[in-house]
């Protein structure tokens, strides 16, 4: 068969081009994963050989190629997410010219845009939520991956291991921490990787699954939790107890979440997580500096001083230890408006898909947009459902559903058949009582995971400098990506743009204030 005729309008739709499109999803979502892994692995991980040839350019440029058959149908162009990057990429870029040195601009840009544009190949190319299982999958390999490299080498006594970083606790006792390469080259950004992940392994949780939650989620939560233990990273502690109340207070209530918070971290302390470091003494002058970043802010309010600047700007000649006034001080308010906008975003997404009721397919039909419609009277050659509009339709899912209609997709378990709607119509959708209801159970639990893992990463960054980390923008990536999957079928998930802008501009203003309030209270000037 060369081509398929669609019902009610005999359009004829090349089977080629089914197959194009399905091709070029499953390119862009691979060539996603490879950047993703060697951006967080770092090239280095790579033979000589294979390392000059700049492998992660070659493979970041064909992403970008692969992912433009998909523009359409991910909407990123209607996102204010979508500007709100670009926004943040043209900030760090006026940061710099602002300074007088126009390298910077083109050193900044290689640094950042690197990293920002994950954010839109995960938006792209995860376009159903088994892919977005299987990217947490290959974060996770990627976790546990560095963590045994830097266990080998210090079992086997090869201190001096890219993945082990000494630091001088005493005359006598030298820490070694666990870390990656690259842009996990600091234990601290591999500590904050690790918190975000771990909540994220929850997202393959099933009830009544033992064997299934062991390998998948018990097995690799344990082993990213011991390479938390072995970063000794003090941010990252501290920001498990925050996942830990975040994510329990819902269901025991924040009394029972913060007895059970307080015992953990009883037991992290007990087992010296820290490496003899304090939990609590600010021994490198952490809170000075963010005073001295709003200082920094208040002298270059509205570009800042320039992507990476900030620590000649301080005494000690080290960064700010704090992700938000870092990006305050360096990229000033245009910037901090752009990177807080991204977050504000995003949380009210995730927040919005997490108050998804259940509905009927017909309860939300009209909502919808009665994009399709079933017919009365079904008959063989029209399958029981005519396209009214196929604009909208993601391609693959338009794609099999043409497949099943043609007969070259045979009918399974769970597998809609003639006379049911579309598998997009009814994302995560099961069968019950002969009927078929959208089941936002499945995408309220999504959401919560995800929001869980954001609050991780957004904790982590209120201890540590992490403004352009990749670990906020892949979760940001994830975060869109999943409304990208939903929001059509549920358009109360829309989010005016007025509004939006409100509370991004309430939350900067709060932020600031907050900061102010607090180095003041604590007596810093």
């Amino acid at each position: 068969m060369n081509a398929i005729t669609m019902p009610q309008d005999g359009r004829r739709i090349s089977m080629f081009g089914v197959l194009h499109a399905s091709y070029n999803g499953f390119m862009a979502f691979g060539l996603t994963l490879l950047y993703i892994a060697l951006t967080v692995l770092s090239p280095g991980v790579l033979p000589q050989a294979i390392l000059s040839l700049h492998v992660n350019e070659i493979v970041g440029g064909l992403a970008i190629f692969a992912c433009i058959p998909s523009l359409p149908g991910s909407k990123v162009g209607n996102l204010p997410d979508t500007y709100l990057v670009i926004g943040l990429i043209l900030s760090s870029m006026l940061s710099m010219i602002a300074t007088g040195w126009l390298g910077g601009v083109v050193e900044s840009t290689s640094l950042f845009v690197p990293v920002a544009i994950v954010f839109f190949f995960v938006a792209i190319s995860v376009d159903t939520l088994q892919r977005l299982k299987v990217l947490i999958g290959v974060m996770a390999l990627v976790g546990i991956f560095i963590f045994l490299q830097g266990l080998i080498a210090y079992y086997t006594g090869h201190l001096s291991s890219p993945y082990l970083e000494p630091q001088n606790v005493t005359d006598q006792e030298t820490l070694y921490r666990f870390r990656g390469l690259g842009v996990l080259s600091d234990p601290n950004d591999f500590g904050q990787y690790l918190v975000t992940v771990i909540p994220l392994l929850w997202l393959r949780w099933k009830k009544g699954k033992f064997f299934l939650n062991f390998v998948f989620t018990l097995l690799p939560a344990s082993a990213l939790m011991a390479g938390i233990f072995y970063t000794h990273s003090r941010g990252a502690v501290m920001s498990i107890a925050v996942v830990l109340l975040f994510a329990f207070k819902e269901r025991l209530g924040p009394v029972k979440a913060g007895i059970l918070v307080a015992i953990a971290m009883v037991g992290i302390l007990a087992l010296n997580v820290s490496g003899g470091r304090g939990m609590t003494n600010d021994d490198g002058g952490r809170v000075a500096a963010w005073m001295t970043a709003l200082g920094v802010w208040k002298t270059h309010p509205l570009v800042g001083v320039g992507m990476g600047n900030f620590k000649d700007f301080n005494d000690t000649g080290l960064t700010a230890h704090n992700s938000y006034v870092l990006c305050l001080a360096e990229l000033g308010i245009i910037g901090y408006i752009f990177w807080m906008g991204l977050i504000v975003s995003n949380w009210n997404k995730l927040t919005m898909m997490i108050k998804l009721g259940k509905r009927t397919l017909s309860q939300s039909a009209d909502k919808i947009g009665a994009k399709f419609q079933p017919q009365k009277a079904v008959g063989a050659a029209d399958g029981g459902w005519s396209q009214q509009n196929t604009s909208d339709v993601p391609a693959r899912s338009l794609a099999f559903h043409q497949l099943r209609h043609a007969g070259a997709v045979p009918a399974g378990p769970g597998i809609l058949t003639a006379g049911s709607p579309p598998r997009h119509l009814v994302s995560l959708s099961t069968q019950r009582g002969g009927g078929v209801v959208a089941d936002d159970a499945e995408v309220r639990f999504s959401a919560h995971v995800i929001r869980t893992a954001m609050v991780g990463t957004l904790a982590t960054a209120f201890f540590l400098s992490r403004t352009y980390s990749v670990t906020l923008y892949l979760v940001l990536g994830m975060a869109t990506a999943l409304w990208n999957l939903n929001q059509p079928h549920h358009p109360e998930l829309m989010i005016p743009l007025p509004q939006l802008s409100k509370r991004i501009l309430i939350t900067v203003v709060v932020s600031i204030v907050g900061f102010y309030v607090f180095l003041r209270a604590i007596g810093l000037h």
